[in-house]
Parts: structure tokens; C-alpha cells; sequence
């Protein structure tokens, strides 16, 4: 009779245990920060691609998958491209997307966007640009080594938010909306997983291009920055994959910008693409092809795509 007490009371407890369970996990899922039309969709779509079915591979933040088609650059000039990347993604971020990309593709090119090189490395793990680029990678020990090198060694956060996210996002219950659950349930209706990564902007707000002012003052490589970005080349070649840094044109990159990014990438042999140089050449029109401060909208974009052909045509097939 104690024996078969005991059995029950056994069963019961693991029935409320794996009935918890159950319901924080479904929480979290629930909780996690998703965005639908840029890094979770992007990540998502990213992981529905055939192995080894993209020759090119364009990397960073949001301002270059507001700026390069990678749809039309695969249906229409035969160059299968994706933007793999998230909003407000640090340059160290990025080596952890590539680490990831290289499990299931081998391309033959990979273009990194350099908003974010110069910018220094935040060390709040809290913070939403870590949301962007982690809350939709699945748990792994790679995800929890490069979170505790973002959060500068918080060991307690990045437990957390690799493995428990609930307890990490749990500010997002006062903002939770209805669109949230819909989002959770019918993730699909809400990515479009056939753009291959880009986002373009639409509508227009004229800017005054920083770039075209004549004040010259040198910006600084912050020495965390310039370390991820040797590691980042050094992974590249050993893995056989052209690595080309580049610069779609935006309102708030300076000439110091691009001198300071020049002299390093020379200094290091690692090619940079600044397409601040060719503003012309592009048609880039600062009073018609951005949508704000540091992103093109999708006429900026289509112009930016169709100036990169060429360029992809002799970097990738010859």
C-alpha cells in the first residue's frame, strides 16, 4: 500500500513538473522578441535554404538588408545571393551569424556591411541590439559563448538569456499586444521568406550626406572591433570564401569614416568596397533615395542592387 502511495506520488509530481515545464516554454516562445520582417524572418528564411545553394552571402545590420535586393540579384541576374543579418548588429555579432552560416553554406563570396565597425561594442546584454541578433538563434553552446563575449563576461545574463530567455525578456509582458500572440501562432503570414533576407524601405526623407561635407576628421577602429574583424578574415580564408568589408551609401558615414576604415582594411589586406566613392555612378539622389538618416529607401536600394552586378559577376564567376 506505501509502495503504491509512493509510485502515485511519484507520477503526480512528474505530471506537475513536465506540466510547468510545458507551460514556461510555452511562455517563452510567446515572450521572446520577434520581428517578423527582419531578423527573426531573415534567420528563419535563412534556415529553409537548400545547403550550399548561395553564392554570395551579404552580412551586417540593417543597413544592408535595406540596401541590397538579394531577391533580384538572384532571379533576375543569376547571382543566388541572401542578406543574412539583424538590426543594430555589432561587427562581433556578425562573426557569430557567420559561424552559424558556414554550418549549412559555403559560399563563394561574402560581403560585410561596416555601419557598425567603428562604433564601439556595447556591453549592456539587456539591451535590444542584443535582441535582435540572438532571440532568434536556437539555443547552442556557440550562442552561449558569443552572448558572454557581448556581455563582457556576465555569465548570470547570458545563462539566462541563452537558455531561459523568459527570465532575461520579461519586461515584455507590460507591452505585451494581440499581435504578439498572432505573430507566435501564424509566424509564417507575417515573413516574407521569398525577398531572401531584404527589407526594403518604403517612402522618402531627404538628407544632407555627411560624406559630402568637406570637414575631414579621422575616425578611430576601436581595437575589440579590428580583432573580430581579423578573426572574421582569418575564418574566411581558411574556409576558402572571398571576404569583401563594404559600405552602402547613407547620410551619416563621413569621409573620417572612410579613411580610418581604408587604412586599416589596407593595412590588413582585406578588401574594402566603399560606395561612398561612387555616388555617381550609383545615381544616388540624397533629396529621393533615403528613408532616414542611415537607410536608403527602396528606389536608393534598387540602385545600390544594380550598381553591384558587375561587380558580383567578376568577384563570384570569374
Amino acid at each position: 500500500m506505501i509502495k503504491n502511495k509512493f509510485v502515485l506520488f511519484l507520477i503526480k509530481g512528474i505530471c506537475i513538473i513536465l506540466a510547468v515545464t510545458a507551460i514556461y516554454f510555452g511562455l517563452q516562445i510567446l515572450f521572446l522578441p520577434k520581428y517578423p520582417r527582419e531578423s527573426t524572418g531573415i534567420v528563419k528564411g535563412f534556415n529553409q535554404l537548400e545547403k550550399d545553394s548561395v553564392d554570395v552571402l551579404f552580412m551586417g545590420a540593417s543597413q544592408m538588408f535595406s540596401s541590397i535586393d538579394a531577391k533580384r540579384l538572384t532571379e533576375e541576374y543569376g547571382i543566388s545571393s541572401y542578406d543574412f543579418g539583424a538590426s543594430r548588429q555589432m561587427i562581433s555579432t556578425t562573426e557569430y551569424y557567420l559561424d552559424e552560416a558556414l554550418k549549412t553554406q559555403h559560399p563563394k563570396l561574402i560581403m560585410i556591411e561596416s555601419c557598425e565597425i567603428l562604433h564601439e561594442m556595447s556591453d549592456d546584454i539587456r539591451d535590444e541590439v542584443i535582441a535582435y541578433s540572438y532571440s532568434p538563434m536556437p539555443m547552442s553552446d556557440e550562442k552561449y559563448a558569443y552572448l558572454l563575449r557581448d556581455s563582457g563576461g556576465d555569465v548570470t545574463e547570458t545563462l539566462k538569456l541563452c537558455y531561459l530567455p523568459l527570465l532575461s525578456y520579461h519586461n515584455k509582458w507590460k507591452s505585451l499586444q494581440l499581435k504578439d500572440i498572432s505573430e507566435t501562432l501564424f509566424f509564417d503570414a507575417y515573413a516574407d521568406y521569398s525577398l531572401r533576407g531584404f527589407n526594403p524601405r518604403e517612402g522618402c526623407n531627404p538628407q544632407k550626406m555627411a560624406f559630402l561635407d568637406d570637414h575631414i576628421q579621422e575616425s578611430r577602429m576601436p581595437e575589440e572591433n579590428a580583432s573580430v574583424i581579423l578573426s572574421i578574415a582569418e575564418k574566411c580564408k581558411s574556409a576558402g570564401i572571398k571576404l569583401v568589408f563594404f559600405k552602402t551609401p547613407s547620410a551619416n558615414w563621413t569621409k573620417g569614416d572612410s579613411i580610418c576604415t581604408k587604412k586599416f582594411m589596407s593595412e590588413n589586406g582585406i578588401d574594402f568596397l566603399d560606395l561612398h566613392d561612387h555616388l555617381d555612378e550609383i545615381g544616388i539622389n540624397q533629396d529621393t533615395d533615403f528613408i532616414d538618416l542611415y537607410h536608403l529607401n527602396r528606389g536608393g536600394a534598387e540602385k545600390c542592387t544594380e550598381y553591384l552586378v558587375n561587380i558580383l559577376s567578376s568577384k563570384v564567376f570569374r
